[in-house]
Formats: structure tokens, sequence, C-alpha cells
């Protein structure tokens, strides 16, 4: 007869609803065209998150210790046990003698205080660790996945800015060979608007380089949709929260927390310890007929055995001592963390801020600058005020900038991610109730 399947724990359920869904989305992204299609940041993080063996790992591991939980609390196998007494060596009669008896007994050992719970809370406690790890490697995944997004992002603005701007050399190459045969610059312009052209062009090569890194690190994730999938990623990055509350329930430390509940859970086993062991016994004793007093009576005996913890100096005082000082240290752990993430905090917002600033400043500044420059030059270079060479230089000045421009507005997409890894965000924190 077959058993009953049981139902997977609630955990494992969103996790597969999870799956389900990501997987849906995944099937309609193997039937778009062969072209390449927009693939945004939501439908990367549930592709991500669809078939996580991490995340996998963490709820089946938490759901084997909640099966575990059950099994900590009962009373131990009872002991069944069958003894001949007294039976005589030079016959193996077992009617000779009439102290001969075949007994049959049954033993059940209780352990004592509260120790059969106290196991139980402290499995169910190593259960919720797992559980915060879960919440946590998901904030460590979209992590992962919207800084590779960002990185495959940038990495196609780059190629797209460099090919225009060897498009721009080209044109001015063009200019400067025109202007050499009539005799209105020198060779050396056109020599410098081919240099800065190769230039690039290497500049093309580690871009390639680099975007096809991108896109293994976002297949990683994502599978074989990273590429062919154009990411269609905020430019503005993710806005997390502010204030302190919303770092005090950062995964991390809540892992660290419960950690610590089970470290105090761990004391509490200790001090069971002090409460002796009872053992209940009943035996029956059968005697067969002895000629000639005929049947005899049977004998049932009960017993009642205790341990005597007379020795706990070297025994439950040390292992009491020892989870006390696990409990602390568990506690010291927490407060780490907490302060290394404030830390972290801190020096990420002023790592926005910084990075505001800056690309505020290209925007409505350098970069206007540059481009009144580059027009000055032409104009002058119309007029025979300027050079081939002083065009070519304002050229490479407005493509450094452009290029530094869309670097630091990646950069700040990456910060705000990271913020949104501290803080947390919603989609993040959507994902991680799920699993609860």
């Amino acid at each position: 007869m077959h058993a009953r399947p049981k139902p997977a724990p609630a955990g494992t359920l969103s996790y597969l609803r999870i799956r389900a869904a990501a997987g849906a989305l995944l099937l309609c992204a193997l039937h778009l065209s062969g072209a390449a299609e927009p693939l945004t940041l939501a439908e990367a993080e549930r592709l991500a998150l669809a078939d996580e063996p991490g995340l996998a790992a963490r709820l089946a591991e938490a759901a084997a210790l909640r099966e575990d939980a059950v099994a900590d609390g009962q009373l131990p196998d009872p002991e069944l046990s069958a003894a001949a007494f007294n039976f005589p060596v030079d016959t193996f009669d077992w009617n000779q003698e009439p102290i001969t008896q075949l007994r049959v007994g049954l033993r059940q050992r209780v352990p004592g205080g509260a120790e059969r719970s106290t196991r139980r809370a402290l499995t169910r406690s190593r259960a919720a660790v797992l559980d915060e790890e879960a919440a946590l490697r998901v904030r460590d995944v979209l992590r992962a996945v919207r800084l590779a997004m960002i990185e495959l992002a940038w990495r196609l603005d780059e190629a797209r800015e460099l090919e225009a701007s060897v498009e721009l050399l080209e044109e001015l190459e063009q200019a400067s060979l025109a202007g050499y045969r009539q005799g209105r610059g020198a060779q050396q312009d056109v020599l410098r608007a081919r240099l800065e052209q190769q230039v690039l062009r290497d500049r093309l090569a580690s871009n390639a380089a680099a975007l096809d890194a991108a896109r293994a690190e976002l297949a990683r994730w994502v599978g074989d949709v990273a590429r062919r999938a154009e990411p269609a990623v905020p430019e503005t990055g993710l806005v997390a929260p502010a204030g302190a509350e919303a770092l005090a329930r950062h995964p991390r430390l809540r892992v660290l927390e419960a950690a610590a509940v089970v470290a105090d859970r761990g004391v509490d086993l200790a001090r069971t310890a002090y409460a002796p062991d009872w053992s209940v016994e009943v035996t029956y004793g059968a005697r067969d007929e002895l000629p000639p007093a005929g049947d005899r009576p049977d004998f049932l005996t009960a017993a009642v055995s205790v341990q005597l913890p007379l020795f706990r100096a070297d025994r439950q005082d040390r292992r009491l001592a020892a989870r006390e000082g696990e409990h602390e240290a568990a506690r010291a752990r927490h407060l780490d963390a907490l302060r290394e993430l404030d830390r972290a905090l801190a020096a990420e917002r002023a790592r926005e801020a910084e990075l505001t600033t800056r690309l505020a400043l290209h925007q409505t500044e350098l970069l206007p600058l540059a481009r009144e420059t580059v027009a000055a030059a032409r104009a002058g270079l119309s007029s025979d005020v300027v050079d081939y060479a002083e065009v070519v230089r304002a050229a490479l000045a407005e493509i450094d900038l452009r290029l530094r421009r869309d670097a630091l507005r990646w950069d700040l997409a990456r910060s705000r991610v990271r913020l949104a890894w501290l803080t947390g965000d919603a989609r993040g924190v959507a994902f991680a109730e799920a699993l609860r």
C-alpha cells in the first residue's frame, strides 16, 4: 500500500509558483523571432529566480528540517527485551527447577525536563535560518542580475557611441584629405585623423570582448535569452528607500538574528541536561508446570529508573557554558554585520550623491561646452582661422566627454542597485515574501 504523498511546504509552493510564472515567460521568449528583442529588468529577474539552484537548495533543506522537528518532539522508541532466566545447564529442561523463567519486557525512556520540546524548537529555528538565507539569496540574485543587465546595456551604448565616433572621424579624415589636396592643410592632419580612428577601433575591439563577457554573465542567470536580447534597463536604476529601518530588515541581519535564536535554543537544550532522564519497564515472566506441584504462577515486574546527574561540573556545566558562549558570539556577529551594513549604506549614499552631481555637470555644462567648441572649430576651419588638427582635438574631446557621461550614468544605476540591495526595493521584497 503506497503512502499518501505529503503536501509540499508553503515556501516550496511559492517557489514553484515563481518557477511556473517565469517558465511561461521563458516559453514566450523562445518563440520570438531571430531579431533581438527587448529584455526588461523585471523579466530578467523572474527568469533568474525561476530555476536558481542555490535558492531551491535552501528551501528544500528548510523543509527537511521541519520534518526533522516533528521527529525531534517524539518519545524515543520503546525497547523490547526477551530473556531466559536460571536455565539448568545440565539438562536445559525449564521444568527442572522452580526458579526458571522466560521473560518478555518493554522499556520506555522518557527524556527529562523539556528536552523534546526544546529539541523541536531548536530544529525549527534552524529551518528559520534557512528561510532567511533564501530571502538573502533572492536579494543577492536580483543584485547580480541587475548589475549584469546594466553592464550589458552600458557596453551596447558604448559600442554605439564608438561606432558613431569612428564615422565622425572618417568624415574629418575625408575633409582633412580634401583640404590637404587643396593646399589648406598638412599631411599630419590626415594622419592624426586616421590614427584616432584606429585608436577608437581598438576600443571597439575591447568593447566587443567586454560585450561577450557581459552577455555570458547575464546568460548565467537568464539562459540563452541573454545572447540575443537587448536589455531594456531604466537609466536611473532603482531608487532605494531611505532610513535605517529598511536596513534593519536586511536579510543578512535577519539570518544572523535567526542564528542567534538557534544559539539561544542551544542554551535551553543544555539546561535540560540537568533534569534526569526516566525509564519505565514492565516485564512478564512465564513458568511452566512443575510436577508434582502442577501449575505455577507467572510473574509481573514493574520498574522505574532515573539518571543521577552527580558529576555536573565537567559535563553539564561545561556544555552550558559552551552554548552560552555560542549565543554571545551570535549576538556579536549580528552587531558587527549591522555596523558593516550601516557603513556600506553611508558610503554608497555618498557615492550616489557624487555621481548625481558629476552627471549633472556633464549634461548641463561640459557636453554643451564641448559641442560649442566643436561648432566653433568647424566655423573657424571654414574661415581659415583654425586648422584641421584643432577640429580633430575638439571632436575627440566631445567624444571622450560623451563616453564619460555614459559611464557616469551607468555607474549611478549600479550605485542605486547596490542601495537597493542594502535597503530593499518593492520587487525584491515581493519576491522574498512569496517564499514565506
